[in-house]
């Protein structure tokens, strides 16, 4: 657990979820930004000393900054409780939120908005089906005798 990154909720060790993740991505945002770690959750509780990103110089919009404070509030109710919330909060304008995929509906590969200039976006070849019968055994024996 890094102090910086770690809401409340990881030092009371109880009522930790989604938002949790939140939290930690938040600050570390909030770090890549500023360049500064964010004060410990445990020491914002009674007088919060969290400097803005936009007070400390950074570019970013109003909008950005609320949703990303309200990542990083002390309070696990007052935050965004899952990572598509705080997702379609932060780049609903820009890009619409990703689509959820279940494991057999198709690769696992999503992305934000259009690639960057000059990618191509192409599928991967399937994966090839397993071995199996003795062919499979024989494998099995090659890298047994080479991890001996």
């Amino acid at each position: 657990m890094r102090n910086a990154f770690a809401p409340i909720e990881q030092y009371q060790g109880r009522g930790q979820g989604p938002w949790t993740d939140v939290y930690a991505l938040s600050a570390t945002i909030y770090c890549c930004l500023t360049g500064k770690k964010p004060p410990r959750a445990l020491d914002r509780v009674l007088h919060d000393e969290l400097i803005s990103p936009r007070d400390l110089g950074v570019d970013i919009t109003p909008e950005q900054q609320k949703i990303l404070l309200k990542g990083m509030a002390v309070n696990p109710a007052r935050r965004c409780q899952s990572m598509e919330e705080f997702y379609a909060a932060l780049y609903l304008n820009i890009y619409p939120a990703p689509p959820r995929l279940d494991v057999d509906e198709g690769p696992l590969c999503v992305y934000a908005g259009p690639p960057p200039e000059g990618f191509e976006l192409y599928a991967a070849p399937p994966l090839e089906e397993p071995p199996s019968g003795k062919k499979k055994r024989r494998l099995m024996r090659r890298r047994f005798r080479r991890n001996r």
